[in-house]
């Protein structure tokens, strides 16, 4: 029996759409605990910071609350207890510090420290330090009215006022999600590539790897003002990668499978980074590295068993191209899978519907796009 050729995914890049939310707890930038790297024993000068911080704290001072509370938060030259920096971010909170207002609203929102998981009063907690203006509690208040939780409606304008407040700050996540909303034409705000751009730079500028893969987008198509530059995207997306961004991951592989961006051809590599993306849960990574088994491609023994899980992986979260291939596997017998007509031919229907959806949005998206030109014409 002739073996048909499967299917590869469309040579097209991802970006990384995602609103983004600033959940870590964070500490007053003159913190002055040292952080231990992972492994090491409290240094005698970190038990000695927590000895004062423990002392200022006991005397009621806010500030010393927040720096002992991340202390306990994070282990650092004192056992992790959780409860106990719950208990010191209540007590500053209480005195109005903002600092300490946005590590409760975190708690709150994630459950920790002995607090039951409760939306509603991380809600409130970022915004009493959002109404003082502190910058990463307005992206998370941004974020729960972009997605209507925690009891407040589903507003975006109000997201991106909040986002523009913290990105004016300086604060790269705020920075990222306006982009995205320029980008989108969310929020209120006029679809505006060039915006976008500006603020992907920004927030790239500083390190953030989802705005890095966006501006690499941007600069591989020419779009925001930009001029079509594959060198600068194969190095953004680089940057990001290196922090282990699965749709980095991808890009780039995508970028060495087909030699773009000054990179030498060099499928070896892109099946290392399909690898790590697909590892992370990248759809369109598992597809490619599913077909790179499927064939003996990039330095892989040909295993037509790993190219079925992993094209299974990926038909399960909605891939056309993953439904596709694992539907001719299930006709032919293949991947270690009985064979299965009936099952193939319900991965080909699926496979049909998801693209014609697919195509629909697309359409819609475009129709979008020209009806907005068609309104700004008029004014």
């Amino acid at each position: 029996m002739n073996k048909r050729a499967l299917f590869s995914i469309t040579a097209v890049l991802v970006v990384a759409l995602p609103l983004a939310y600033g959940a870590a707890t964070q500490a007053p930038s003159n913190d002055t605990v040292h952080h231990e790297q992972d492994g090491d024993e409290p240094s005698k000068d970190d038990r000695e910071a927590a000895g004062i911080l423990q002392f200022a704290a006991d005397q009621g001072d806010a500030g010393a609350q927040v720096d002992l509370g991340i202390v306990y938060a994070q282990g650092l030259g004192l056992p992790n207890d959780d409860r106990e920096a719950a208990r010191l971010f209540k007590l500053a909170a209480g005195q109005g510090n903002p600092v300490a207002q946005y590590n409760l609203g975190v708690f709150y929102d994630e459950g920790r420290g002995g607090l039951q998981q409760d939306d509603r009063e991380a809600a409130r907690f970022f915004k009493l330090a959002a109404d003082q203006g502190y910058a990463s509690a307005q992206v998370n208040l941004g974020h729960f009215h972009s997605e209507g939780a925690g009891g407040l409606p589903n507003d975006r304008r109000e997201a991106a006022r909040l986002y523009r407040l913290a990105a004016d700050q300086g604060d790269a996540t705020a920075q990222y999600n306006l982009g995205l909303y320029y980008d989108q034409g969310r929020g209120g705000l006029q679809k505006d590539d060039r915006e976008a751009v500006r603020f992907y730079k920004l927030a790239a500028d500083q390190g953030y790897a989802s705005a890095q893969v966006n501006l690499a987008s941007f600069y591989d198509e020419g779009l925001g003002g930009l001029q079509k530059n594959e060198r600068e995207a194969a190095r953004l997306f680089e940057l990001a990668a290196d922090q282990g961004d699965a749709t980095a991951q991808y890009n780039l592989g995508l970028f060495y499978r087909q030699g773009h961006g000054g990179l030498q051809q060099d499928d070896r590599e892109a099946a290392r980074l399909y690898r790590l993306a697909a590892d992370q849960g990248s759809v369109s990574a598992q597809v490619s590295l599913g077909h790179f088994y499927a064939e003996g491609i990039g330095g892989l023994l040909k295993d037509e068993g790993e190219a079925a899980r992993l094209f299974k992986l990926a038909a399960e979260q909605g891939n056309p191209t993953a439904q596709q291939n694992l539907g001719l596997f299930y006709e032919e017998g293949r991947g270690g899978l009985e064979k299965n007509e009936q099952e193939a031919a319900r991965l080909y229907k699926l496979a049909n519907e998801q693209r014609s959806l697919l195509e629909k949005m697309s359409r819609l998206a475009m129709q979008s796009a020209r009806l907005a030109i068609e309104i700004a014409s008029r004014f």
